[in-house]
């Protein structure tokens, strides 16, 4: 809920396999939103499938 910011209704861009994933190196769609009007962007930077098995938030 803190990375999302106060807004319920959050603007985010999809890019298809833009990024290649931190851990395991494949190509994945990254997500990007500014979760405030003062805010900077923030991204995913590991694939869903890495988060997934080693249970950690992208």
């Amino acid at each position: 809920q803190v990375c999302l910011g106060p807004n319920p209704y959050v603007r985010m861009l999809k890019m298809p396999n833009s990024r290649e994933c931190k851990i395991s190196g494949r190509p994945y769609t990254a997500f990007r939103w500014k979760p405030g009007s003062e805010a900077r962007y923030k991204e995913t930077i590991v694939a869903a499938e890495v988060a997934i098995a080693k249970n950690v938030c992208q």
